[in-house]
């Protein structure tokens, strides 16, 4: 998954370090999507222009979740429920 999300600061730890999280609402493909992204990030990784990248989020907490055909093609089929369920998957 590829997407930029704007984030806020919620805290400031003592070494200095920024506590931020965000979420965004969007509609991919006719579905309800939502991403989520929770992390720490040193001061001196934040760029000129207030961008991050997400591999250097320390203790990063990301959340996916989509609702629709897409996410719904994703999930097990009855096979493998099947197989699961039964104790061979």
């Amino acid at each position: 998954v590829v997407a930029q999300l704007s984030v806020t600061v919620r805290s400031v730890l003592p070494n200095g370090d920024l506590v931020v999280a965000g979420e965004q609402k969007m509609r991919l493909n006719g579905e309800n999507t939502l991403i989520g992204i929770e992390g720490r990030v040193r001061r001196e990784d934040v760029t000129g222009d207030n961008r991050i990248l997400s591999s250097r989020l320390a203790d990063a907490r990301i959340v996916y979740n989509g609702r629709g055909f897409v996410a719904g093609s994703a999930k097990p089929g009855l096979i493998a429920r099947l197989f699961r369920f039964l104790g061979l998957g």
